[in-house]
């Protein structure tokens, strides 16, 4: 009701005149007392351009190549160190008739160069 008390009491014309600017600067003053805070976001001045490499958090990585031709990436986390009588890690299961013949490790950020058997480059 207050509301429509309000609304009636702005001048309907184009312009609202002295008396409708003092009651939306009153009304605005009132909004920023109750709800007003500090400023939570930076405003930096230049927006730099975002690839994708920046998108990839960047970690250290086990690459293992069977002799199959397989190929597996898992976080080092993913190898835990092993203590005496260790049976190997588990993230290096391959087929029973195949075995790993390849083991490096290598950051999400860097580039891998796969070359076939029949001279063609992945990657």
């Amino acid at each position: 009701m207050e509301l429509l008390k309000k609304d009636r009491a702005l001048p309907r014309n184009t312009g609202l005149g002295e008396e409708g600017r003092g009651i939306i600067k009153d009304e605005l003053e009132g909004l920023k007392k109750k709800y007003g805070d500090e400023r939570r976001t930076d405003i930096v001045g230049e927006v730099e351009e975002l690839e994708v490499e920046d998108l990839i958090a960047e970690e250290d990585v086990v690459v293992t190549i069977s002799h199959g031709g397989y190929i597996k990436r898992l976080p080092v986390s993913a190898y835990r160190k092993q203590k005496r009588g260790g049976s190997g890690a588990m993230g290096a299961e391959v087929k029973e008739e195949d075995f790993v013949e390849h083991l490096f490790v290598a950051s999400t950020k860097d580039y891998l160069l796969i070359f076939t058997d029949k001279a063609r480059c992945i990657g």
